[in-house]
């Protein structure tokens, strides 16, 4: 029935959706070419859906399977099932970030290729490699918000203990691209692929490093946070004399670094609440406030309508409520990447706010947007979003005129006359 298409992920469910007559009900995947995504074992668990006509005003040019009971993207690794005896005979796994990068590198004859399908990689799914090889290489793109997708991913491999090389492909161009235009390129990238550590050093070991000690310093403490992830005691010491020699520092100097970097790196978890009978406390969600609400609206209309983030870029109390009310630093992303490209990458954004026990934040907003602002035009968003940035302009004032007034009580009970007077000025600059 309609209960299992909507738990499937197939269909989405608008508010207020009667079951009775069926409207209010709506693919999910519509004008998207599907891509099935298997378990290790071949079963098909959910889909990814390619966008027919890009030009179209539908969200990302990817969008996934939400979590359902038998999809858990954290746990399932795009083509490993096609893949996985290619992986045992080659001794080592290529990780591309997306499905057509695997389809064309098997058609091109590289058939041990896999993807994480916009996630960055996750420990359940370097247990499944591990499986098959103890050997990664990734290509990724090489911009900054490329490498910092790829990052954890990166420190998660180390960590377990798995080999990592990176793959240069010529032109910075994508897997997918470069076999369109000479599949030989890739099998020689692929062939050529470095060792992640020397990657990390030539990135790192820059500029005038050398004759600057504060530099020398911060690019030594760079490459020590890498180091000190490998947990193999000869290799981690064969890095760490690369870089005394690079850098020309002690390796007894770098050893000290390594040990207070190491201890600084510690995952720092807070304590779960707990009762008296020392039992963990379920923690129940916080109600959103109605800024929280226009601001996660807003935000959902922007990714669907990326030509609406100019609309509110020279707006300070509007910067102010979505920085400081939205998900972190999700609109300075959005405004400097519309800014520089004129269009979102979504899939480096899916990657940088993947978490793997929780709905990847930017697909919430997605389908958000997709169920709030259903068959909308760009005229219509336009009016959508001055109507929002108004309503948020009003609550910030609000929120902040509260504020102020506490503020001012016990300014007043401190007889602090000038932070009154800060306060006042502000005060009759907000908007009413």
């Amino acid at each position: 029935g309609i209960d299992d298409l909507v738990a499937s992920g197939l269909t989405i469910r608008k508010e207020g959706a009667s079951e009775m007559s069926a409207r209010g009900f709506y693919d999910r995947f519509r004008g998207r070419v599907m891509f099935p995504i298997r378990d290790v074992h071949g079963a098909v668990v959910g889909f990814t859906g390619r966008l027919l006509d890009e030009q179209s005003q539908q969200g990302g040019k990817y969008m996934n399977s939400p979590q359902t009971p038998i999809y858990d993207k954290s746990r399932i690794i795009f083509g490993l099932d096609r893949a996985k005896q290619a992986i045992r005979q080659h001794d080592f796994v290529v990780l591309v970030e997306g499905q057509m990068d695997v389809i064309s590198s098997h058609q091109a004859g590289v058939t041990h290729v896999v993807a994480t399908s916009g996630t960055a990689l996750t420990s359940e799914q370097i247990k499944l490699v591990q499986r098959y090889t103890k050997n990664v290489r990734m290509a990724f793109d090489t911009d900054e918000a490329g490498v910092a997708a790829a990052k954890r991913g990166i420190d998660l491999a180390l960590e377990a203990g798995l080999s990592v090389k990176v793959i240069a492909i010529p032109g910075g161009k994508d897997p997918d691209e470069c076999i369109r235009e000479n599949k030989d390129a890739w099998i020689e990238a692929v062939e050529n692929a470095r060792d992640v550590m020397e990657w990390y050093f030539d990135r790192v070991l820059t500029g005038d490093y050398m004759s600057d000690p504060r530099k020398k310093q911060q690019a030594a403490d760079q490459l020590l946070a890498e180091i000190v992830r490998i947990p193999h005691a000869v290799e981690r010491d064969h890095w760490l004399q690369q870089l005394s020699r690079r850098i020309n520092v002690g390796a007894e100097v770098l050893r000290e670094d390594a040990t207070r970097i190491a201890q600084e790196s510690k995952k720092k978890y807070q304590p779960q609440a707990t009762n008296t009978a020392g039992h963990v406390k379920k923690l129940e969600p916080r109600k959103k406030t109605r800024l929280e609400t226009l601001v996660e609206h807003l935000m959902a209309l922007y990714l669907k309508f990326p030509d609406m983030i100019a609309k509110g870029t020279d707006d300070e109390i509007l910067y102010k409520a979505l920085s400081t009310y939205g998900i972190p630093g999700l609109y300075e992303l959005l405004k400097t990447e519309y800014t520089n490209k004129a269009s979102i990458n979504f899939e480096a954004l899916r990657s940088k706010y993947f978490e793997s026990d929780t709905e990847n934040s930017i697909d919430v907003l997605l389908f958000k947007g997709e169920s709030i602002f259903l068959n909308i035009d760009s005229v219509e968003a336009e009016r959508e979003t001055r109507a929002i940035s108004q309503n948020i302009r009003n609550e910030w004032a609000h929120h902040r005129r509260q504020i102020i007034e506490q503020e001012m009580l016990k300014a007043e009970k401190e007889s602090d006359s000038q932070k009154l007077q800060q306060l006042m000025e502000e005060l009759k600059i907000l908007p009413h």
